[in-house]
């Protein structure tokens, strides 16, 4: 019982460090990048631009 207490305590003591991302983080995030930053859709993120990229689509259904 008074290590469940002390955890909650711990717990409660952290909780204001929780660090989250809402709706409009991800729209800032967006604008940044594709408006502000002139975001140029012909890099790559390979080291060797000539080659293919291969892709993987899972479906969750």
């Amino acid at each position: 019982m008074s290590s469940s207490l002390i955890a909650l305590f711990v717990f409660i003591g952290h909780a204001s460090h929780v660090v989250t991302q809402s709706g409009s983080d991800a729209k800032r995030l967006h604008q940044q990048l594709f408006v502000s930053d002139t975001y140029n859709k012909r890099i790559r993120p390979i080291d060797n631009q000539s080659s293919a990229i291969g892709t993987l689509l899972l479906s969750v259904c």
